[in-house]
């Protein structure tokens, strides 16, 4: 789109090729530092890089919520914990997936992640700051006959999703 400005970001930034951003780019759950405050120019040039992602029709159907009070966080990370809590029931949790295949390694690297995604679901109340992506409207209502809730869903997690990814790539640089 024409109409989009190029950032530019103002901070320093990790020597890496493009291949090595993308390669090297993981969850670090245990390995965040909860310590460290995240300056809010750094939020924002990260946000700067979200919305360059591409959207469905060109619609631009998000917001960004940027979290640095430490109370809401704390809030928000216990509501998290309590969903967190609900999902490791489900079928296609980490801790569901893949237990009983027999394969060792496989299930080792289960445990690892379901560790990992455990510790975030204790810890996510201390990180310094929050990027929450939200979708304008619903994701969910009336879906005409013959139509899959799927068909209405599927435009709008695509373009959130970049946009979040393009986030995540930008704070990892």
């Amino acid at each position: 789109d024409n109409n989009r400005t190029e950032p530019t970001l103002s901070h320093p930034q990790l020597d890496l090729t493009l291949d090595q951003l993308l390669s090297t780019t993981r969850a670090v759950r245990k390995r965040l530092d909860l310590e460290k405050p995240v300056p809010l120019e750094v939020l924002k040039e990260c946000v700067s890089m979200a919305i360059q992602a591409p959207t469905g029709s060109n619609s631009q159907g998000w917001q960004f919520v940027l979290v640095t009070d430490p109370d809401m966080i704390v809030h928000i990370g216990e509501y998290y914990r309590q969903a967190f809590e609900i999902y490791k029931t489900m079928p296609m949790s980490i801790h569901k997936l893949n237990q009983d295949t027999g394969d060792n390694t496989l299930t080792s690297s289960q445990n690892r992640s379901a560790s990992s995604a455990d510790y975030l679901g204790e810890n996510m109340g201390k990180v310094p700051a929050m990027f929450i992506p939200c979708i304008t409207g619903r994701t969910y209502g009336p879906v005409p006959e013959g139509i899959s809730p799927a068909v209405l869903q599927a435009p709008q997690f695509g373009s959130i999703i970049p946009a979040a990814w393009n986030f995540m790539l930008a704070a990892r640089a």
